[in-house]
């Protein structure tokens, strides 16, 4: 199974950044962290640049809470 791997990078506050992974298996998409509730638009916005539709997303990891 060969799985690509997106790096979504959003602002956080100031010069700080938080970084979101798509992954894109072969029946789906699973995201790694989701970055701030604020940034919720940049990042459904990279989903979508990606391929990632609603429907496709199959798993959500959160790795960590602020």
């Amino acid at each position: 199974m060969t799985l690509e791997i997106k790096t979504i990078t959003a602002h956080f506050i100031f010069n700080n950044y938080v970084n979101c992974y798509l992954v894109r298996t072969g029946d789906g998409y699973i995201l790694i962290d989701t970055g701030m509730p604020n940034k919720r638009g940049v990042i459904e916005k990279e989903l979508e640049s990606a391929g990632c539709q609603p429907g496709n997303l199959k798993l959500i990891v959160l790795t960590h809470y602020l």
